[in-house]
């Protein structure tokens, strides 16, 4: 955890579990705990991760990026979308 949120410092799932909801249901646990801890979600992902679709669909935006992560944040008064 950093002072200003919660930062996710890896999520993987396995191949043949992919596609399926999980990482989106892990993520909306993540989300809903920090929401009530009323901190921000923060994490890195690099930039050909499909996962960058996941994220921004959760509501995060990127904050800066370097030559191969974009940085990610997410508010935790951002509407969830799924």
């Amino acid at each position: 955890m950093q002072d200003d949120g919660l930062f996710v410092a890896q999520l993987f799932v396995d191949g043949p579990f992919q596609r399926k909801g999980i990482g989106t249901k892990v993520m909306h646990r993540l989300i809903g705990e920090a929401a009530r801890l009323n901190q921000a979600v923060r994490l890195a992902v690099v930039k050909i991760n499909p996962a960058l679709r996941l994220y921004e669909r959760l509501g995060f935006q990127t904050t800066h990026e370097d030559d191969r992560k974009f940085y990610m944040k997410r508010d935790p008064d951002s509407a969830v979308s799924t």
